[in-house]
């Protein structure tokens, strides 16, 4: 019987060791895959271990610098693999009319956005116009009417240019970022990393009206991340700055500080975001065009 017990715990402690050497073999290739990054990039995401995170007792990946999402009992192990894309440009606002955009659960064509009517809208457009001089937005996706599913999110932004996201909270006051590239026609089975040349976020006062650009520290062009659309916790993730949720919760990354240009911000509306998430009130993607 003592025989019996040695040998049960014998193979035990071996598949153990073969399930530490898979995930040694699965971060190397996630690793390897990334090797082309900025150094500096590598240093903040693969080597910075980041806590407490969002989630309860979930951690966030040393590979991409993203949360791993929160998984049931018989979900897989496995992350989404990433596809590395030049992609998308974002801008923000909040209609308060319902814009009859199509679902991407049917096979009708996308209609035109509604142009904006700068009567009926919050300053921040005001001051936006006069960074993008002879563009127009229009509302392409709207959260109210749209939802808090990455599938359609995915779907009203895949192939556009100059957009801006813009997150409105419950207090009030608005915070978002822009991104200038296209976004590429989304790989909907894996999470695409989008990079652009131009990006920058902004955030708003407690009235929601003062506008003020925050640029990043160093000389990346990631962006955001696109999820999958099966994905059923992140709606949205901005590089570094922080990530929202289907659940309408948003989260600060841990990196936020390092990788923006954060001193001298006239309010601290962004660093209040509470590390057990904020609520939001909408989402909205302007394209300026």
């Amino acid at each position: 019987m003592g025989n019996k017990e040695c040998n049960t715990v014998k193979a035990i402690k071996q598949c153990g060791r073969l399930e530490e050497l898979n995930d040694t073999v699965r971060v190397s290739t996630i690793l390897q895959y990334e090797e082309d990054e900025d150094k500096d990039e590598k240093m903040s995401h693969s080597s910075y271990i980041l806590s407490p995170t969002p989630f309860d007792d979930k951690v966030i990946s040393k590979s991409t610098g993203y949360p791993l999402r929160p998984r049931s009992a018989n979900s897989a192990r496995s992350s989404p693999a990433i596809s590395k894309i030049k992609s998308v440009s974002p801008h923000k606002f909040m209609s308060r009319s319902p814009n009859p955009f199509h679902s991407s659960k049917t096979n009708s064509p996308r209609p035109k956005a509604h142009k904006i009517n700068f009567d009926t809208v919050p300053l921040i457009l005001q001051q936006a116009e006069t960074m993008f001089s002879g563009l127009t937005p229009s509302v392409v996706f709207n959260s109210s009417v749209d939802g808090w599913e990455s599938r359609e999110l995915n779907s009203k932004i895949e192939g556009l240019d100059k957009l801006m996201f813009v997150i409105k909270m419950s207090e009030g006051w608005q915070f978002g970022f822009y991104s200038e590239d296209i976004a590429p026609v989304h790989n909907h089975s894996e999470n695409t990393q989008v990079s652009s040349s131009n990006m920058f976020l902004f955030t708003t006062d407690s009235c929601g009206n003062k506008f003020t650009v925050i640029n990043r520290k160093n000389k990346t062009e990631r962006s955001f991340t696109l999820h999958t659309n099966t994905e059923r916790e992140f709606l949205l993730t901005c590089y570094s700055a922080f990530w929202l949720t289907s659940s309408r919760k948003v989260y600060l990354h841990q990196l936020f500080k390092t990788t923006y240009q954060v001193n001298g911000l006239p309010n601290d509306n962004l660093l209040s975001i509470k590390q057990t998430g904020s609520t939001c009130q909408s989402l909205t993607v302007l394209h300026w065009a």
